[in-house]
């Protein structure tokens, strides 16, 4: 059956696939799992999950064609030099404490929120 909700727990708990529509358009059919780890397009990387995907803008890779979106628990922060591969320059400019997990707002060349 068809199962129609606007709270993505709901959708992601509920469902064995997932529609994601945005402004009548659909974006993504799948897996729970699949839509949330292989978002196919930017609205839905941003769309699932709670905090939201974190998209780099364009040139802090120094390639201004690509997107980077990282999940928020995919990143480790680090003291040491942020040099090498997978490592990004930032200020921790807010951190958040709620309990079982911490909200960093940390931001790159340009003041740029990451």
């Amino acid at each position: 059956f068809l199962y129609v909700t606007h709270d993505q727990v709901e959708a992601m708990t509920m469902g064995t696939r997932v529609a994601v529509i945005n402004q009548g358009r659909l974006e993504q059919v799948g897996a729970p799992q699949e839509v949330y780890d292989r978002p196919a397009s930017v609205f839905v990387a941003q769309f699932i999950g709670t905090p939201p995907m974190n998209m780099l803008p364009s040139g802090v890779l120094g390639d201004s064609s690509v997107r980077l979106g990282i999940r928020p628990e995919h990143l480790v922060l680090d003291g040491g030099d942020a040099t090498g591969s997978g490592r990004v320059r930032a200020t921790v400019r807010q951190v958040e404490h709620l309990g079982h997990e911490v909200l960093v707002l940390a931001v790159g060349a340009g003041d740029t929120p990451l």
